[in-house]
């Protein structure tokens, strides 16, 4: 009972901590660049999704789709704010085309079986962080060959990329392992699944950093981003 209780709790706790995020982007959002803004949104629609999650849970409704509808969604997200980040134009123009020809990708594999919609599309979430996670490593290497950063610590768009990369590997090894390593074992997919909630906690506290520190000077070079 106690396990139980610890597992709800832990699921609750990454939930609310949706409103971290949300909370600073309402405080500080006359400070918010147009790409910070983008992270915003992606707070209120994050919001938006718990809350009906929390709704089909109460009245004992599966929301398997609501997962995979939202994984488009925050790819969409995403992507775009890497596109408004990315300072080489060459790399930008290329991941805009890559961003929107792997948004239908996903879409595609997520309603080519629309019947089964109410099943977790463990293949499209993959995609998701392997590219996600390969944006945030080059925005990682256009920061330290392209712009002059005296305190990284300061820089909205550096705290919002450790956040997305932390969280989309934890998030790509803990589907991946329970998809084939520990296909069958129930029990050990159901902790490997707390491990999830820790990564979104952790993920939406460096969401609320990088929306805090917006429009520092370090970031007077790039308003407009």
């Amino acid at each position: 009972m106690d396990k139980i209780n610890f597992d709800w709790i832990l699921i609750m706790i990454s939930s609310l901590f949706v409103l971290f995020p949300l909370s600073i982007g309402l405080i500080r959002y006359n400070m918010l660049t147009s790409s910070l803004k983008v992270i915003f949104y992606y707070t209120i629609v994050s919001a938006l999704v718990e809350m009906i999650a929390w709704i089909t849970i109460y009245y004992h409704q599966t929301n398997h789709w609501l997962s995979n509808v939202y994984n488009i969604m925050e790819y969409a997200f995403l992507s775009y704010y890497f596109t408004k980040i990315f300072v080489i134009s060459k790399v930008n123009t290329f991941i805009k085309y890559f961003s929107t020809l792997t948004l239908l990708v996903i879409t595609l594999l997520t309603f080519i079986d629309y019947k089964n919609l109410n099943h977790y599309n463990s293949t499209a979430y993959i995609i998701t962080c392997l590219v996600l996670m390969t944006y945030a490593m080059i925005y990682f290497y256009e920061l330290l060959n392209s712009l002059n950063v005296p305190k990284i610590s300061y820089y909205s768009h550096f705290w919002i990329s450790v956040g997305v990369l932390l969280y989309f590997s934890g998030c790509f090894f803990v589907n991946l392992f329970s998809e084939i390593v520990l296909l069958g074992n129930d029990k050990s997919i159901n902790q490997l699944w707390l491990i999830y909630h820790f990564f979104l906690i952790i993920y939406r506290i460096f969401l609320a950093i990088g929306l805090w520190f917006s429009k520092t000077p370090l970031q007077s070079n790039s308003s407009s981003k």
